[in-house]
């Protein structure tokens, strides 16, 4: 995942027995686009081979799975293995990692990346343990941009439009601080809120703006890139342990690694600009200065409502980014 905005993988898990037929892995996803579907097919076929004793894997990638919370408390539950889930979705259950969403928090993929994989992995997959959670690695899944269906100038005109927002705490604190009236709602309700005039507009990434058709019914696009959209692998804790050491392995290199993946979601995105251009639709690049005034404040309004280790999360993330400065890693995230 990655919510559409994101991706979700799921895998289904029946009681666990040494069994093949009695063992059964069920890999779902929702809108996937087809790199992901590749790598699932591949997933499924490696699982197959290699396993022991051997499983099936039954690929189910049309959204059976329903929404990330359902397949997030499946997972939790013992009724799942795995799944692509978003940040978004997994802070319902650790809050704090809504903080790696905070608006204008990173200023780029490369910075990201370091921030995510260096320091925060860890941290992250001990906190996840008493969930009953195994973090296995961050995957990518773009970030925010704003959609809308009339032109605006700056962010003192979003007062009073309808906004859809994610679930998540940064994202609905942010556009409140510009006085928008906040719509939270599924994204599969995104179009017919836009055609019955319910929202205004709303945020997600560029790639779900395209793949859902958004792009139709709300074709001015401010391309703010104000938040991140990291997503996670994860497993069920308990059944994760229980597998051989051979077998986790095997799960583990069934996947691409983090850097693959997000290297394959930015090609894929870099595609999708282009398609989006050739719909004539603007990418209006925004001046960032003025779409991130007041920045502090908003960011420190969604560290006191998150409250926990918010605050925790905040000063390393803090540490890695000047750590990133530091050793001058060069960053390149502009398509071609």
């Amino acid at each position: 995942m990655i919510k559409r905005n994101f991706i979700v993988l799921l895998l289904l898990f029946f009681p666990y027995n040494e069994s093949y037929g009695k063992d059964k892995i069920i890999a779902t996803t929702s809108s996937p686009p087809e790199y992901l579907k590749n790598d699932l097919y591949n997933f499924k076929n490696n699982i197959e081979q290699k396993f022991s004793p051997k499983t099936e894997v039954v690929l189910l990638i049309n959204g059976e799975s329903g929404s990330e919370e359902n397949s997030l408390n499946g997972l939790r539950r013992g009724r799942s293995n795995i799944s692509f889930v978003s940040v978004g979705a997994l802070s319902s259950i650790i809050p704090e990692l809504s903080i790696l969403s905070l608006p204008f928090l990173f200023n780029s993929n490369k910075e990201a990346d370091f921030v995510l994989d260096n320091y925060l992995l860890d941290y992250f997959k001990k906190e996840m343990i008493s969930k009953n959670l195994n973090l296995l690695r961050w995957v990518d899944s773009g970030w925010s941009i704003i959609y809308l269906n009339k032109f605006i100038k700056g962010p003192s005109n979003l007062r009073n439009l309808r906004i859809r927002t994610p679930s998540s705490i940064s994202s609905r604190i942010y556009f409140k601080e510009f006085n928008a009236d906040i719509v939270q709602l599924p994204f599969s309700e995104v179009i017919p809120a836009l055609q019955t005039g319910l929202i205004d507009g709303g945020t997600t990434s560029i790639l779900m703006f395209h793949i859902a058709g958004i792009y139709e019914y709300a074709p001015y696009l401010k391309y703010t890139n104000h938040a991140l959209n990291p997503g996670a692998v994860v497993t069920n804790y308990s059944w994760f342990n229980k597998i051989s050491t051979n077998n986790k392995q095997i799960i583990d290199e069934s996947f691409p690694s983090s850097h693959e993946l997000r290297l394959k979601h930015r090609n894929f995105e870099c595609e999708t600009e282009d398609k989006i251009k050739k719909l004539g639709i603007t990418l209006e690049v925004i001046d960032r200065k003025l779409w991130n005034q007041n920045i502090k404040t908003i960011q420190n309004k969604i560290l006191d409502e998150v409250s926990g280790n918010a605050g925790k999360i905040y000063n390393i993330i803090l540490e890695a980014k000047k750590d990133f400065f530091t050793k001058n890693i060069k960053s390149k995230d502009k398509c071609n």
